[in-house]
């Protein structure tokens, strides 16, 4: 016993003894020698074997320090060790006793915490497929009723006949649904109104390439203005309210603003919008002096020009044209009170905007005419009887007398044509009181006291329209004959 205890002594202090453990290496290594001698450790690679066993890799032997790399290396290597996680891909064992599987809701993030085996892939790819199947057919089917029912509709409204005609609002309109009627070929039974509107021309057509002439909604700002008109009317006898103020000093104070207007030279839209504001403001404010009634037409011209013209004369212009009568402190405070009583209100549309658009839609008019017309409309500011017509009316009956005065080619009947009705909503018969009136008005003023109307348009500037024969004609006699008779 006491011999094999020594022997068995003797072993463990040679096998602890580096030495012999390098000799006991070297007699190992010597089996596995390859060509070029000893060998080495090294790294392990990335996705090779995953374990933790290293590696040996022959090199030269005739490199100095080998032996004490192999030393360090001697005490790295591990025996035996298990890799650290099983990330191989295994097939599922076959299982004697056959269990029902337990139907588990899983959590979507949580479906793949545990690699599957090969028949649940299988399994769990037939119902992603069925599932994808199903979708598809039920949006083929959603998809066919919608055609059906769209089909159906479509079959309906052609078997659908119309029973009442559309109101047509433009010309542009009416010639699509002609060209629509006659490709289809459809009856279309036309009333007499229809049949008016389909004579209209389409005045705005050439317009498009202009973007200032606004051919896109010039006919709804029309519209908007005649709704302006019903907002701020001029009651008939306005100024009954007046203590002071009588109709013949508004004709003088008017006639005097029109040639202080010429003289400044001035826009036509400054004085027309003067005009409305005094006519407003004596309205609106019934205790006016008559030592303020002059105070009141500078002020609205002043306030007038600032809103019209691009340079506006100063105050003291005004002030020296009524020879330092007032001051501008009274002006200014004038202009506060004026815009208090309209309430800021300063958008009231004038006859001069309608008669542009009413002179566009009569088509080839002569200059005299237009100017002619332009005439009228001044006259019939100063007339305190007109004052309670609507601007629209003035414009549409100005232009009408113009027409007919100096007509040479044309039926007297044919001069307000669908056109002009169309555009100024208005009838030859409703404007015709308004033409007798500046009928009367025209033939009258080159005799009237008040003559700076008259005087300005029979200047060069204006082809001496208020001078020419036609204004105290027969056609324009006639015309008072039947106001007189009527």
């Amino acid at each position: 016993m006491a011999m094999t205890t020594r022997f068995r002594t003797k072993n463990r202090e040679e096998n602890n003894d580096p030495a012999n453990k390098l000799k006991l290496l070297d007699s190992k290594l010597s089996t596995q020698k390859s060509e070029s001698g000893l060998l080495l450790d090294e790294k392990r690679k990335a996705f090779g074997d995953i374990h933790n066993r290293r590696e040996i890799v022959a090199i030269d032997s005739k490199k100095l320090g080998v032996e004490k790399d192999i030393k360090k290396g001697i005490t790295g290597v591990f025996k035996d060790v298990k890799p650290r996680v099983d990330t191989r891909w295994k097939k599922a064992e076959p299982t004697l006793v056959q269990q029902k599987p337990k139907t588990t809701v899983i959590a979507p993030a949580a479906a793949i915490s545990r690699p599957l085996s090969r028949q649940n892939s299988i399994k769990t790819n037939d119902v992603r497929k069925e599932k994808s199947t199903k979708t598809i057919t039920e949006s083929i089917t959603m998809q066919l009723k919608q055609t059906t029912t769209l089909t159906s509709r479509i079959d309906f409204k052609k078997s659908q006949k119309p029973n009442e005609v559309q109101f047509i609002r433009s010309p542009q309109s009416i010639k699509k649904k002609e060209k629509q009627v006659s490709a289809s070929g459809f009856k279309f039974f036309e009333s007499h109104s229809t049949h008016l509107l389909s004579q209209v021309d389409n005045i705005d057509e050439n317009d498009s390439s202009n973007p200032q002439l606004l051919s896109e909604y010039v006919n709804d700002i029309y519209a908007y203005m005649m709704k302006l008109e019903n907002i701020f009317p001029i009651r008939s006898n306005f100024l009954e309210s007046q203590m002071d103020v009588t109709p013949k000093m508004r004709s003088v104070l008017l006639d005097w603003i029109n040639e202080v207007h010429h003289q400044f030279n001035l826009e036509n839209e400054t004085f027309h919008m003067a005009v409305s504001m005094i006519d407003r403001y004596l309205q609106a404010v019934h205790s006016t002096p008559r030592k303020y009634l002059q105070l009141v037409g500078v002020t609205a011209l002043f306030m007038a020009s600032k809103y019209e013209e691009l340079m506006p004369p100063e105050i003291g212009d005004f002030v020296y044209v009524t020879d330092d009568t007032y001051s501008k402190e009274q002006i200014l405070h004038m202009e506060t009170k004026m815009f208090k009583a309209l309430d800021f209100q300063l958008c009231k549309p004038l006859p001069i905007h309608f008669l542009r658009r009413y002179a566009k839609a009569a088509g080839s008019l002569a200059d005299r005419q237009y100017i002619a017309a332009k005439y009228f409309i001044e006259l019939a500011c100063i007339d305190y009887e007109l004052a309670k017509c609507k601007p629209s009316e003035i414009a549409a009956a100005s232009l009408y007398l113009s027409l007919y005065i100096m007509n040479g080619m044309k039926n007297d009947k044919d001069l307000w044509t669908p056109t002009l009705q169309f555009y100024s909503t208005y009838t030859l018969n409703s404007i015709m009181p308004i033409v007798k009136r500046l009928a009367m008005i025209v033939s009258s003023a080159q005799e009237a006291k008040l003559r700076s109307i008259y005087n300005k348009y029979g200047n060069a500037h204006f082809k001496f329209t208020s001078t020419i024969p036609e204004m105290t004609g027969n056609k324009i006699q006639n015309l008072i004959r039947m106001f007189l008779i009527f």
